[in-house]
């Protein structure tokens, strides 16, 4: 589908930004009363609409369900939506990783409650535990709101998360660190091929069927690995105090260390001692250093067992454990199947 068709289906009004758009309206002069009086709550139940006015508010932390229940005719771990212009801003945090792709105009941006405009071409990767607010409030302006479940993350991303790169380091920092919160922001301004890219998803989701999720997955790894190579060196990020560079600096060792790493070489790679070290792993992420390694592991055995076609015992030994049957009763003890069962199921999905 065409870019400009895609464009111009984007810019008509649907039902809930003509209802927004009087609603601002009355809001900015003074004939909010009115407006409520006169509102249908069958009507406002069926198109989902905020209200704050009437109660009607979407809660404070959005999960994953946000996407997996979406009103789609098929399962999906990925979301896109267009933002309605207008919308009531309420701030919030999500389970999700979100994307916020300006296509044309600009978007009030509201981040940890600082302001942080975006304009057109600008992407802003949020990750799942930062509070912001977006409010669109002209007619020309278009928003997309590209939502990623966590637990698709690294599935998507498997092989940059082995790299390293500001996005590796990003995605790892938010998937094992407790709280973690950073943005991404890459100022693509122009760039037609960027905003090709984010339309052809977009347009991916309005022809949905059993490939979509499948589909828009592998666009997104390509279009990331792109973002990666042409804006790394301008990419902005969220003023990073000491002790968040400190959490990055450690999954991203732990991560290119897996197999071998033991809690030792993290103290002596920090310059502490072992015991502080381990003291300082658990207040830090929340977990201790074996239950963070196991997770991080895990998370890569997933990957590798839904990805691949790698032997149960070979992938053990990539995850550094010595004896396979270790391996297999560990991974049965947290997935509740062994490992060959945990693939087939997801090759039956």
């Amino acid at each position: 589908m065409k870019n400009s068709i895609i464009i111009n289906f984007l810019l008509e009004m649907n039902e809930s930004e003509r209802f927004y758009k009087e609603y601002d309206t009355a809001v900015k002069n003074g004939t909010l009363s009115a407006l409520l009086s006169e509102i249908n709550l069958e009507e406002a139940e069926r198109l989902s609409l905020l209200i704050p006015e009437l109660g009607r508010v979407n809660p404070a932390s959005l999960s994953d369900s946000y996407i997996t229940n979406a009103h789609l005719p098929y399962r999906t771990s990925v979301l896109i939506e267009k933002h309605n212009r207008y919308t009531p801003p309420f701030f919030h945090t999500h389970e999700f990783f979100e994307i916020i792709y300006v296509v044309q105009g600009i978007a009030q941006h509201q981040i940890f409650k600082q302001n942080l405009p975006l304009h057109k071409g600008d992407l802003c990767l949020v990750s799942p535990s930062v509070f912001h607010s977006i409010y669109v409030d002209d007619d020309d302006s278009i928003i997309l709101n590209i939502m990623i479940s966590r637990k698709r993350i690294a599935d998507i991303f498997y092989n940059t998360l082995r790299s390293n790169s500001v996005i590796s380091s990003f995605f790892n920092s938010s998937l094992y660190i407790q709280g973690y919160q950073d943005y991404l922001l890459f100022r693509t301004g122009d760039d037609l091929d960027i905003q090709s890219e984010m339309l052809s998803l977009y347009s991916e989701q309005m022809q949905i069927d059993s490939y979509t999720d499948n589909i828009i997955s592998g666009m997104l790894m390509v279009d990331f690995s792109r973002l990666v190579r042409l804006y790394q060196r301008t990419v902005e990020t969220a003023p990073s105090a000491h002790q968040t560079e400190i959490y990055k600096n450690l999954i991203s060792y732990l991560m290119e260390n897996l197999n071998t790493v033991t809690l030792h070489d993290v103290a002596e790679q920090m310059n502490y001692s072992t015991a502080y070290c381990s003291r300082y792993i658990k207040r830090l992420t929340g977990s201790s250093f074996t239950n963070l390694l196991q997770s991080l592991r895990f998370n890569r055995a997933c990957t590798m067992l839904e990805t691949g076609n790698m032997s149960i015992q070979a992938i053990s030994e990539q995850l550094g454990y010595e004896n396979p049957e270790n391996f297999m009763r560990a991974f049965k003890k947290k997935y509740h199947m062994t490992p060959s069962e945990y693939r087939l199921s997801k090759r039956d999905n």
